[in-house]
């Protein structure tokens, strides 16, 4: 698929989003197999917010994925993602989470039970390559498979020919920005 051709003058919008800040509601949860397809001229430039316009929102191809939610088989080719979103808490200013892929990933919990551990993504067998990732901002957690991951399993992803970067180079990777495990599950990246 050439999103050029779809895309024309407009931007990407990322499937999976928090929504209004703190609201999970709207992550996805699914299974997204590309079958090895390519997704070629993928391009998100903007200022990403929550719906509610507050703080920075999750940008690529994915926003934000969570639980279950299993992401493989994906071929991007000449993806340009910026995002220049910010939000600001009591020590800087900083982007979201940015990637070609995913924005960001994390575990499932239930919050009627103790906030018990209910699942965690799967991000594996994925491609990115000639590809430019970046955050314009102060730049927070950047990279070209997922921008920041928790508790996730992260397998078998290549990138080549790829530039990912942010204003102060702050959480940037080649596979993932920042990758932190919860309590429940540990997060994991292997070949």
């Amino acid at each position: 698929i050439n999103l050029s051709t779809y895309l024309e003058s407009m931007t990407w919008t990322p499937i999976g989003s928090y929504g209004a800040r703190n609201s999970y509601k709207d992550e996805f949860t699914g299974t997204f197999n590309g079958l090895g397809h390519t997704i070629s001229n993928l391009t998100l430039n903007g200022n990403f917010k929550y719906t509610d316009g507050s703080g920075g929102q999750a940008a690529g191809l994915f926003g934000n994925i969570a639980g279950g939610a299993n992401i493989a088989g994906v071929r991007l080719l000449n993806a340009s993602v910026t995002n220049t979103a910010n939000y600001v808490d009591d020590w800087d200013n900083y982007a979201a989470q940015t990637a070609a892929l995913v924005g960001t990933a994390r575990a499932k919990y239930d919050s009627n039970n103790n906030d018990a551990f209910v699942a965690a993504p799967t991000i594996h067998n994925n491609i990115v390559t000639g590809s430019t990732i970046q955050a314009t901002y102060t730049g927070e957690n950047v990279g070209a498979i997922v921008g920041q991951a928790e508790s996730t399993t992260i397998s078998g992803n290549s990138v080549t020919n790829t530039t990912v970067s942010s204003a102060n180079g702050y959480g940037v990777g080649g596979i993932a920005g920042y990758i932190y495990s919860g309590d429940d599950f540990q997060s994991t990246v292997s070949d």
